[in-house]
């Protein structure tokens, strides 16, 4: 996949080779600030879900490392940002709603739950193929267990949003319609995802993870924005 996004473009490969250096190294700032720059050329080429799922896996070992110093709220920003890259890309729809199933699981939240059933039914029509028959026969037998687990994940999804109170439902209701009401315009497609996740939120934890300190944020990653 790596060779096939860059094609004959060398110095492409070779910030994408120092990016992935930079992850192993601990330097997740940098390593995030060069696939920034990469996306700006390649993000609607095909294979560019290869610097999504890279910049998610960085944002999945800051999280780890968040939640090794006791700061929950920070651990979860960045799954939420971890499961805003995997959105972003088609290829990367079933992680994004293995993500949004852990989000859901660690809020108890009903809409994140609900989320996670749209996103993984969409995730059932992506297929991959590729050129070379053999690859083909064992890309189908990964495609039916990616598919089997989509569906448990349905299926577990859609029991637990059955299974929650009324009264837990009727208190999520106002808050989905509050944030409805909000000025901020959905400008499109992509920025909705995003917007969702925010929106499943209690506003308690809102206010907790609007709490995290600037300071920490920029401690773990600075990204520089275009």
């Amino acid at each position: 996949m790596e060779s096939s996004l860059f094609n004959d473009d060398e110095e492409g490969a070779e910030l994408f080779c120092n990016a992935k250096d930079l992850i192993t190294k601990g330097d997740h700032s940098k390593a995030l600030e060069i696939i920034v720059d990469l996306l700006v050329f390649y993000a609607q080429k095909q294979g560019s879900s290869l610097l999504h799922s890279e910049q998610a896996r960085i944002f999945s070992k800051l999280s780890r490392a968040a939640a090794t110093t006791e700061n929950p709220n920070l651990a979860f920003t960045f799954l939420l940002v971890l499961v805003s890259c995997y959105f972003q890309d088609v290829n990367l729809l079933r992680l994004c709603a293995e993500g949004l199933h852990d989000l859901a699981q660690r809020l108890g939240s009903p809409l994140y739950y609900k989320e996670c059933v749209r996103i993984a039914k969409q995730a059932l029509y992506v297929s991959h193929k590729d050129n070379n028959v053999a690859q083909n026969e064992l890309l189908r037998g990964l495609e039916e267990k990616r598919r089997m687990k989509l569906e448990l994940l349905i299926k577990d999804s859609e029991f637990r949003i059955s299974g929650s109170k009324t009264e837990s439902i009727r208190n999520d209701e106002p808050k989905f319609v509050e944030s409805k009401r909000s000025p901020e315009p959905v400008k499109d497609e992509a920025n909705k995802g995003p917007r969702l996740f925010w929106m499943g939120l209690d506003v308690k934890i809102k206010r907790e993870l609007m709490k995290v300190s600037i300071e920490k944020l920029r401690g773990f990653v600075t990204v520089r924005g275009h």
